[in-house]
């Protein structure tokens, strides 16, 4: 996945969490990339590389307005990809 696009809109946000959900990556926004670790392999879910990038990104995600996507925040739209599923 890139995590080096930086994100400028909702509908850039809700594609990025979508791929993050698609791509099986999908973690609390709250958290640090760093200490995310993946269920899939038990080990580190971001590179140490892609942690910065990450962390940019969810920057990004919180500086949006998500009231006009009908959430108060990212997580909201998260938990909404994660229940489609």
């Amino acid at each position: 996945m890139n995590f080096s696009t930086p994100i400028n809109t909702i509908e850039e946000a809700k594609t990025f969490i979508e791929n993050l959900h698609a791509a099986d990556m999908m973690f609390h926004f709250e958290d640090s990339p760093e200490n995310i670790i993946s269920g899939a392999t038990g080990g580190d879910l971001f590179t140490a590389e892609e942690c910065p990038m990450v962390r940019a990104r969810v920057g990004e995600l919180y500086e949006l307005d998500w009231s006009v996507a009908g959430h108060e925040c990212p997580i909201g739209y998260a938990l909404e990809v994660m229940d489609r599923a």
